[in-house]
């Protein structure tokens, strides 16, 4: 079976996920009855994924531990919401 050639748009999609940083972060509609669920979005890549972590505080210390997983990973605020948002557009 011969292997499908990819294209160059291929092959530049997956050298960015290859290195796609993640991100953490909060969204009020990703909650159940035990707690806060902390989601990951991946740069470049439409969509994000939950964690099976349950956060039991409120809103704003959610998002704050978030903020801090990406502290620690070198992620300010302004740069997460910058990676968050290219995860909201559809592919070109």
């Amino acid at each position: 079976m011969t292997e499908k050639k990819k294209t160059s748009a291929e092959k530049a999609d997956a050298g960015v996920l290859a290195t796609a940083r993640l991100v953490y972060f909060i969204s009020q509609l990703e909650r159940d009855e035990c707690g806060w669920i902390p989601c990951i979005a991946r740069e470049g890549e439409q969509g994000f994924y939950r964690t099976d972590w349950r956060w039991k505080c409120d809103l704003e210390t959610a998002r704050n531990l978030a903020a801090e997983k990406n502290a620690a990973l070198g992620i300010d605020e302004k740069e997460a919401a910058r990676i968050q948002a290219t995860t909201l557009r559809p592919k070109a």
